[in-house]
């Protein structure tokens, strides 16, 4: 899955990460980031499911700058 996601990263114009907040960034968001970051491209991250019992926006934000 981590060269499908650096060749997908190298043939995109712009990198849409979307994170739940009651999960949080997993290990496979943050490969995801860093193959955008290393295209060079634009990173837009949304953030789900704030609605739901245990969701934690602030913890999704913090970590989010990997």
């Amino acid at each position: 899955f981590s060269a499908m996601r650096a060749r997908g990263a190298q043939v995109t114009d712009m990198a849409i990460i979307i994170v739940a907040a009651d999960d949080g960034v997993r290990p496979q968001t943050r490969e995801a980031v860093a193959h955008a970051q290393a295209a060079g491209v634009p990173i837009v991250v949304a953030i789900n499911k704030i609605d739901k019992p245990g969701a934690d926006v602030d913890r999704v934000k913090q970590v989010g700058g990997t």
